[in-house]
């Protein structure tokens, strides 16, 4: 007890830089709110603890009696911080259940696909237990077609292997996605006809194992926060990051879906340039031609640069 004050000493839980580019973009938002929450906190107690300095410092219990006023206004100052830094810690307590609510959202949306995906197994004949080879696994045997020739059929059931590897080690649209996560979205199909095609920018807020429909918003903040329903066929999810090891670059000539630059919109168009390797082992920016760009003036055609993140393989 000095100075008719207490000195409350908090735990130092600022955050040190980790990379969240794996976290979902919700996650993410709520890690980043609690790390500068942490900043402010110790800002706030570094003022705290100068006011408490300054009480210490007078002269003398007698100059501290002499100067009430002096020490009132101390004693108000730091009430006042350590009123703030409670308001911030209930804060943090709020996010920090939000983000448990979602990774736990996440968790039972892979048990989920991970039962579904044990069925397929066992419907195939495969013990999902078992250790998985793929050099001798052969799909269940089926009778060959009476046209084919028996090294015809040998041909197929390694094809059927093959793309059975494949499968396995290529993550499905559902099982990399989690609730949070920003994906490119084609809501035509339910604004216009079956075949429309209206791609935004949007965030996935649930998925349903039952009857595989994605639910998502648009990503825009200013856009009106309507729920879409759509099948996984029409959701594409968008990199999480622009590591290369963990991502896919596009040679030149392929066609892609791509943010228009300054909107959140897809629109088809055609690398031009591929995303150059950087020397942070990410990927740069992609140099693209859209089609049908209405900003061209001319003849020759506008290429555009647009952030990896933002390009995705155009489907079909």
């Amino acid at each position: 007890m000095r100075c008719g004050l207490t000195t409350v000493r908090l735990t130092d839980d600022v955050r040190t830089h980790t990379d969240l580019t794996e976290v979902p973009a919700e996650l993410q938002r709520i890690l980043s709110t609690i790390r500068e929450l942490d900043r402010r906190t110790a800002r706030l107690r570094e003022s705290a603890q100068e006011k408490v300095d300054a009480c210490a410092s007078l002269p003398s219990a007698q100059t501290r009696s002499s100067k009430p006023d002096v020490v009132k206004e101390l004693t108000k100052e730091v009430k006042d911080i350590h009123d703030a830094m409670t308001l911030i810690a209930n804060e943090k307590i709020r996010l920090a259940q939000m983000a448990l609510d979602l990774v736990k959202g996440n968790a039972a949306l892979l048990d989920a696909e991970l039962k579904l995906f044990h069925k397929e197994l066992e419907e195939q004949g495969i013990n999902p237990e078992d250790e998985f080879d793929a050099e001798s696994y052969m799909p269940p045997p089926a009778p060959p077609p009476t046209k084919l020739s028996k090294l015809q059929h040998s041909q197929d059931k390694r094809a059927q292997a093959a793309a059975y590897v494949a499968q396995r080690k290529v993550p499905s649209t559902v099982t990399s996605l989690g609730i949070g996560d920003l994906v490119a979205a084609n809501i035509g199909v339910l604004n216009q006809h079956a075949g429309g095609q209206e791609w935004i920018v949007a965030t996935v807020t649930r998925y349903s194992p039952a009857d595989g429909v994605f639910e998502i918003v648009d990503a825009d903040e200013e856009a009106e926060k309507h729920v879409y329903r759509l099948p996984q066929k029409y959701v594409i999810p968008l990199p999480k990051t622009a590591a290369v090891r963990h991502s896919q670059n596009f040679p030149a000539g392929t066609s892609v879906l791509a943010v228009y630059p300054n909107t959140t919109t897809f629109y088809k168009a055609n690398v031009v340039q591929s995303a150059r390797r950087l020397p942070n082992a990410e990927y740069s920016e992609f140099v693209l031609e859209f089609e049908d760009d209405g900003d061209v003036e001319g003849d020759a055609p506008a290429h555009r640069a647009v952030p990896f993140r933002h390009v995705v393989l155009f489907p079909g």
